[in-house]
């Protein structure tokens, strides 16, 4: 090995070298950020509402077309019953918002129903709900049901158990 190698094989460890710090600095820049974004969106909006609306409704079901032993009955149900669950919350910076509730981890919206009332103090997080990826994918991918409440948000959509009766 002569006086090329040597040089060659010290640039090389080089450029590892730097493409491995620039890659640690990148991922570190990055848990900075989303640890930052993750604190500000457990922020909680706290408010008061002025009242709440849940409704049934019957919503068709898209035809199966199952063919075998099953039968044609079970396998083709044409409506089903879809509930909705909506707060109308005037919080504590003076808007009104409609809040979307939609079932939550081990909460039903239901259940939150029957403790909420008109005039009931709320509170929930400015955020949505980051899940876990299962196999690869965006590790920080946010939940597409529920929403983020921005400053001038009017309208949110929020899980059962992320909002709080005080």
């Amino acid at each position: 090995m002569g006086l090329k190698g040597i040089i060659t094989g010290i640039v090389a460890i080089s450029l590892i070298g730097g493409a491995i710090e620039g890659i640690r600095s990148s991922i570190n820049n990055r848990y900075v950020r989303d640890l930052r974004a993750y604190g500000a969106s457990q922020e909680l909006i706290m408010g008061t509402v002025l009242g709440e609306s849940y409704e049934n409704r019957l919503v068709p079901v898209p035809e199966k077309h199952i063919s075998g032993l099953v039968s044609q009955a079970y396998s083709n149900p044409t409506v089903k019953i879809k509930s909705s669950y909506t707060l109308r919350v005037r919080t504590e910076d003076g808007r009104v918002m409609g809040i979307s509730v939609i079932d939550g981890e081990g909460i039903k919206k239901e259940a939150l129903d029957q403790i909420v009332g008109e005039g009931s103090k709320i509170s929930f997080p400015t955020g949505n709900i980051v899940t876990k990826p299962k196999y690869g994918g965006d590790p920080l991918k946010t939940d597409t049901q529920e929403t983020y409440v921005g400053p001038d948000a009017q309208t949110a959509t929020k899980r059962a158990h992320r909002i709080r009766v005080l």
